[in-house]
This record gives C-alpha cells, sequence and structure tokens, in this order.
C-alpha cells in the first residue's frame, strides 16, 4: 500500500485553528473523515491502525491532529465538523466521503450530516452512546453502519434502539467477545474491516444511486 500523498493543513473556522492531516492512498475510492471518538481508536497506536486498514482498502482519509499543548480540545474537532466538511469538499473535491466517529461524539457528527445532508455518502459509528430519541429528531437519510461489541450489555441495546430511529439504508453489526472499546485480540481489526467494506461499498457510483 502506497500513499500518494500526506499533508497536514490547518482549518481557521472561527476563532480556532484545527490542524487535520489527510493521507491519500494511490487509486483512492473516497475520503473518511474520522471524527476522534472514545468508542472509535482515539489511543494514537489504535488510530495509526485504523487508517492503515481503511488506506488498504483504497479509501483516503483526513483525521484530526491533537495539539500537544491544548489535551483538552479533543472535543472540538466533532463541534466544527461541518465546516470542516465543507473546506474538504471546496479544497479537494471528494465526490465520496465518509464519517466514522464513535461513542457520545456520534452525536454531533449526525447533526452534522443531518445539517449538510449532501457532505456524506455512509456513516460508520463504534460503540455509539447517544440517546435515540435525539437521533430521530435529526432526520438522519446517509447510510449508516452500527457496530458494537458483542460482550457490551449496556450499549448493545441502546445501538437497536438507535438502528430503529435512522430513517435511511441502516445495519448493526456485532463484534464477537469484544466490550466497549475493542480491546480484545482482532476485535478493532474485525471492527474496522467491517467500516472498510461499508465504505468501499458506499463509495461505488452504483451503489450509492
Amino acid at each position: 500500500m502506497n500513499l500518494t500523498a500526506t499533508q497536514l493543513s490547518h482549518l481557521q473556522i472561527g476563532g480556532d485553528r484545527i490542524a487535520v492531516e489527510l493521507a491519500i492512498p494511490a487509486a483512492a475510492k473516497g475520503v473518511v473523515v474520522i471524527a476522534p471518538g472514545d468508542g472509535v481508536a482515539d489511543a494514537r497506536a489504535s488510530q495509526r491502525f485504523v487508517l492503515g486498514v481503511l488506506h488498504r482498502h483504497g479509501l483516503a482519509t483526513l483525521r484530526f491532529v491533537q495539539r500537544a499543548d491544548a489535551p483538552d480540545r479533543r472535543h472540538a474537532a466533532p463541534d466544527r465538523l461541518p465546516e470542516a466538511l465543507e473546506w474538504l469538499q471546496r479544497h479537494e473535491r471528494w465526490e465520496r466521503m465518509g464519517l466514522l466517529t464513535g461513542g457520545s461524539d456520534a452525536h454531533a457528527v449526525l447533526r452534522a450530516v443531518a445539517l449538510r445532508p449532501a457532505c456524506a455518502n455512509a456513516i460508520v459509528i463504534g460503540a455509539a452512546d447517544v440517546e435515540p430519541a435525539a437521533v430521530r429528531a435529526l432526520r438522519v437519510r446517509a447510510p449508516t453502519l452500527l457496530i458494537v461489541g458483542g460482550r457490551d450489555d449496556e450499549l448493545l441495546p441502546r445501538n437497536r434502539e438507535l438502528l430503529r430511529q435512522l430513517q435511511g439504508e441502516k445495519r448493526l453489526e456485532l463484534v464477537p467477545g469484544a466490550g466497549r472499546r475493542f480491546e480484545e485480540p482482532g476485535a478493532l481489526d474485525a471492527m474496522t474491516q467491517m467500516a472498510a467494506r461499508w465504505f468501499v461499498d458506499h463509495a461505488d457510483g452504483a451503489a450509492a444511486a
């Protein structure tokens, strides 16, 4: 797997200057925006693993780079996601865009898609920790994949209810034997492979149509 480009850019949004890293493999089928989430690889090593899997599936990635001098600003990026998506469309002109997030930050991602329905062809949420009723009010119609650990007894019922509230194409997948953070051997790989297949399937023009 060869990356044809990796670039670090800064988004100036209001009074915030947010760093992002865009990595593009050869013949990329689309781009996946990684919105930091406490259910999807927020540790640096785990996030790098996720990026590698997506790149091997021919997907470019845009990730928010946490500032070393401001560790408490991790959650600023999801709140600025609508503007970040606009920046990506305007400067890179991607026609196929996916969103990957998890945990409680999933609500910010779904809200961003509700505000700009054309910005995302697919969404993947790992261990979504949001109120289903709040999602129903957003009327998100983008194809959405929910992934939950098979041993996550707290979030599994909530994700089943969340699935019912989503209004577009949707699916719930379980990672057998996995808990909240997919830390068990092979769990993170299984989750990321599910996500990559969902993005690739919806990066195809015929599938999207």
